[in-house]
């Protein structure tokens, strides 16, 4: 039976930033890595902490599914790319599987909201940011870029 690697274990490397873990990995651990599948956890992590969790989405966007397909052939690179998105705390954090979505958003408030404060994002990315923000993130975000109180409550969020 071949040797496989927990993903509890994957993860932690790449919460500590282990880049150097890829080469005490045996030929049979690092053929069962799935990166793809990988990405999707790592870019998802449960947490209060809004920063914390925008840290992961965007560097996993960033690092990761730029040229992903051409990327993945390199395994070393994607495990360094991977690591390359841990977090300056060096913590081990909870990552949830974050499945994909097939239904399109109809276009919510909170959306919509995210879409004028981010107009260079991806439409995925402002869903997935909208999903994990609450109203009182937002409005502190709408303050924080200079709406006023009026313009807050005339957003209804």
């Amino acid at each position: 039976m071949a040797d496989k690697l927990e993903l509890k274990t994957v993860l932690a490397a790449i919460d500590l930033g282990s880049k150097e873990s890829w080469e005490e990995f045996s030929d049979e651990e690092k053929k069962s890595v799935g990166f793809f599948l990988l990405n999707r956890y790592v870019s998802n992590v449960k947490t209060s902490n809004q920063d914390l969790a925008e840290h992961y989405l965007i560097l996993v966007n960033e690092f990761v599914n730029k040229n992903f397909y051409l990327v993945s052939k390199h395994p070393k690179l994607m495990w360094q790319l991977m690591c390359a998105c841990s977090h300056d705390s060096k913590k081990i954090h909870f990552h949830e599987w974050m499945a994909l979505k097939r239904k399109k958003d109809d276009g919510g408030k909170k959306s919509q909201f995210l879409q004028t404060i981010y107009p260079n994002a991806k439409i995925d990315d402002i869903q997935i940011l909208a999903s994990m923000t609450d109203v009182k993130q937002l409005k502190q975000l709408a303050r924080d870029h200079g709406y006023t109180d009026k313009q807050i409550n005339d957003l209804k969020l």
